[in-house]
């Protein structure tokens, strides 16, 4: 059975799959930073979290793009990764604004423009899916 969407839900998933894109590589390049600096202690972990972060992510955009119809569980399964991904940005963010991260407004300024603008996309995803699902009364 096909069903029809709009323009703008289908606008708002193909954002979402962009930011999920660019938050995989994000951590991919979070993924190297901490690979470099191996031999410090706490980095090995780092790394491997970021990494399976990024995997993740990048396994769901495979999912979406390998099927040949539109699957809204895969989007589902992307919109929850995606938010989960923004909570762990918003962590980072946390981290470079505190003692213990150095205060590193940069950095925290880039985790928390990633956070923010997957959160927008994510919202925007749910509100179309809310009014798109609703029966007429």
């Amino acid at each position: 059975m096909t069903r029809e969407i709009s323009s703008n839900h289908v606008g708002a998933m193909l954002s979402l799959v962009a930011l999920a894109s660019e938050a995989a590589t994000t951590m991919r390049e979070y993924e190297a930073h901490h690979r470099a600096k191996i031999h410090e202690e706490g980095r090995a972990d780092k790394a491997a979290i970021n990494a399976q972060i990024a995997q993740s992510l990048e396994d769901a955009i495979s999912e979406i793009g390998q099927s040949l119809e539109f699957d809204p569980r895969a989007f589902e399964r992307l919109l929850k990764l995606t938010s989960e991904t923004a909570k762990t940005f918003r962590m980072y963010e946390g981290h470079h604004r505190s003692k213990d991260g150095s205060d590193r407004p940069e950095r925290a300024d880039r985790n928390a423009n990633i956070a923010g603008r997957i959160e927008q996309a994510a919202g925007a995803l749910a509100a179309w899916q809310i009014l798109e699902n609703r029966q007429p009364t």
